[in-house]
C-alpha cells in the first residue's frame, strides 16, 4: 500500500508525492524553488526624468511603473512609446538595464535579478506655431510667431532667396533669438506686391538641452531690397580686416554689395563686364571704418539695364594712415533676367 505525502510550496500549489511501503530505504526529497524578481519599467527624458507613459505586456502605465513579479526563466515585454512632453517630441533610442543595452522599441526581457529597465529617448522640439508676416508693402520684412511652450527652446531665423527667373539660394542662418522674443525684422528687404525676389523664412525651434532643432517649415513673401538713400553703413563693430561680398548671387534685378573697412580709407568700387570694361562706378569716397552696404540695380552708368551674364565687382581701398598697402579684391557675380 502506498502512502501519500503532501508538500506545500504555497497555499495554492501543493505537490503530492506517493511512497511505496515496500521500499527498503526511506527516500530524501528536496524541494527546488524558482526565484521571483521585482521588475520596474521607466522612461528617461534628458533633464526631465521619468515622465510620460510606457507599456508593459501591452498594457499602458505611467512612468515609472509599479513592480511586476516575474518568475525565473519567464519573460516580460516592455514597449517604449514615442511621445510629446512639454513641447518636446521624444523618440526612442534604446533600452538599458544598467549593464546591457537593447535596441528594439518593443523588447522581450528575461530577467535574472531584480531589475529596472529604462527606455532612453532623443528629444526634438515641436515646430513653432502661427508664423505670420505682419508688414505692409514697402515696409521691412517683419514676422511673428507664438512662444514655444518649452522655456529651454530658443529660435533660429533661417532664410532663402529666389530671384525672379533664378535658382533658389542656399539656406542661411540670419539670426538667433532667446526664448521670450517672438518677432523678427529683416531690414535688408522690404515687402513687395510683385515678384522681384521670393523670400523664404523659417523660424526653427532650437532645444538647448539636447542641441536639437525642429524640422524645417518655410514661409514665403514677395520682397525687394530695402534701402534708405541707397546705402546702409555701420552694420557692425569695426572689422579686423578688409573684405567684400555680395548677396544674393545669382540675382535679378538687384544685389547687395557688402564691404568691410577696418580703418578710414579712400574706397572705390566699380563693376566690369566679362571683357573687362567698366560699366558702373558705384562709389569713390572717403569711407569710415565699419561694415557698409550698397546696391547695384543692374544698370550701367547711363541708366540702361545691362543684359544677363557674368559680371565682376572690384574694390580698391587706400588707408588714410598709410599703415598698410592698398586693398584690392575682385569677385564674380551673375545677373539672371
Amino acid at each position: 500500500m502506498d502512502t501519500e505525502w503532501c508538500i506545500y510550496l504555497n497555499s495554492s500549489n501543493p505537490i503530492t508525492i506517493s511512497i511505496d511501503h515496500d521500499l527498503v530505504e526511506i527516500p530524501e526529497f528536496t524541494a527546488v524553488f524558482k526565484d521571483e524578481f521585482d521588475i520596474i519599467f521607466r522612461n528617461n527624458f534628458t533633464s526631465v526624468g521619468n515622465q510620460g507613459i510606457i507599456k508593459v505586456n501591452d498594457v499602458q502605465y505611467s512612468s515609472p511603473t509599479q513592480e511586476f513579479q516575474v518568475t525565473e526563466e519567464n519573460t516580460i515585454e516592455g514597449e517604449a512609446i514615442n511621445q510629446t512632453y512639454n513641447g518636446i517630441y521624444y523618440t526612442f533610442d534604446y533600452w538599458s538595464d544598467g549593464s546591457t543595452n537593447y535596441q528594439n522599441r518593443i523588447e522581450t526581457f528575461e530577467p535574472d535579478d531584480h531589475t529596472t529597465y529604462t527606455a532612453y529617448f532623443e528629444g526634438n522640439p515641436l515646430k513653432v506655431e502661427n508664423f505670420t508676416f505682419v508688414c505692409d508693402v514697402g515696409d521691412p520684412i517683419e514676422f511673428e510667431w507664438d512662444e514655444h511652450p518649452n522655456s529651454n527652446v530658443n529660435y533660429q531665423i533661417w532664410m532663402q532667396v529666389k530671384p525672379q527667373g533664378g535658382p533658389l539660394g542656399d539656406p542661411q542662418l540670419i539670426g538667433t533669438l532667446q526664448h521670450g522674443t517672438t518677432t523678427y525684422t529683416d531690414d535688408l528687404y522690404e515687402k513687395s506686391s510683385t515678384y522681384v525676389y521670393l523670400l523664404w523664412y523659417d523660424v526653427r525651434a532650437y532645444y538647448t538641452v539636447e542641441q536639437t532643432t525642429a524640422s524645417e517649415e518655410w514661409y514665403s513673401v514677395y520682397g525687394r531690397i530695402h534701402f534708405k538713400n541707397g546705402i546702409v553703413s555701420d552694420l557692425s563693430p569695426v572689422p579686423e580686416e578688409f573684405s567684400i561680398t555680395n548677396f544674393p548671387n545669382p540675382f535679378n534685378p538687384e544685389t547687395v554689395i557688402q564691404y568691410a573697412i577696418p580703418e578710414k580709407s579712400l574706397v572705390r568700387i566699380e563693376i566690369y563686364d566679362i571683357s573687362g570694361r567698366t560699366i558702373k562706378s558705384l562709389v569713390e569716397e572717403q569711407t569710415p571704418a565699419g561694415v557698409h552696404q550698397l546696391k547695384w540695380d543692374g544698370r550701367n552708368d547711363f541708366g540702361n539695364q545691362v543684359s544677363s551674364g557674368v559680371y565682376f565687382y572690384q574694390i580698391q581701398a587706400v588707408p588714410n594712415t598709410g599703415s598698410g598697402g592698398i586693398y584690392n579684391e575682385t569677385r564674380k557675380m551673375m545677373l539672371l533676367r
